[in-house]
């Protein structure tokens, strides 16, 4: 009650890492993301390129705003990965210095989820590591890698009544 939906995804993966141990892995996907390159398992291949890693997610299009994206999470069912999430879920209800709950507070004022991941990604809680941020477009050996990638022109933010315009997006971050 009273908290941000972006919460939800972290509530969905908790439950469903607790009821289904069996599982190896699991992946969320916003409502928001296309899939369109059916040929390559991308999902795989991440977890296949880090196999130490218990949470991976892309990096932002623009990092300036955030480390990382939370739009895909692919999260493996193992200890650190269930340590993440309940520390994630700690996260949510602290305050932050300026009085801040990631859980509650609007959009303008925090990035909830995706700023409390980016937190334990820097490793100052929770221990170190287990979190891995991936680039969005693969090149090299991970030549055809791509997720989480997009290309943003602009949009009408009504509850701000002004016009977004986003001009930060790297090349590399587009579809």
């Amino acid at each position: 009650q009273g908290w941000q939906p972006y919460w939800s995804k972290i509530a969905q993966l908790r439950k469903r890492m607790q009821r289904h141990p069996e599982e190896t892995a699991f992946v969320w996907i916003d409502d928001d993301i296309v899939l369109t390159n059916f040929a390559v398992d991308n999902f795989q291949a991440a977890l296949d390129r880090y196999p130490n890693a218990s949470v991976l997610v892309t990096k932002d299009a623009w990092v300036e705003a955030s480390a990382l994206n939370t739009g895909i999470i692919i999260i493996r069912n193992d200890e650190r990965a269930h340590e993440i999430m309940e520390e994630l879920w700690l996260l949510a209800t602290e305050l932050r210095e300026d009085g801040v709950s990631l859980a509650h507070a609007s959009q303008r004022l925090c990035l909830h989820e995706q700023e409390a991941l980016a937190t334990l990604a820097q490793g100052t809680r929770c221990g170190s590591g287990g979190i891995q941020v991936l680039p969005q477009r693969g090149y090299g050996e991970m030549e055809g890698f791509n997720l989480n990638t997009f290309l943003r022109w602009s949009h009408f933010d009504g509850s701000r009544d002004q016009l977004q315009i986003y001009d930060h997006d790297s090349s590399d971050s587009q579809w």
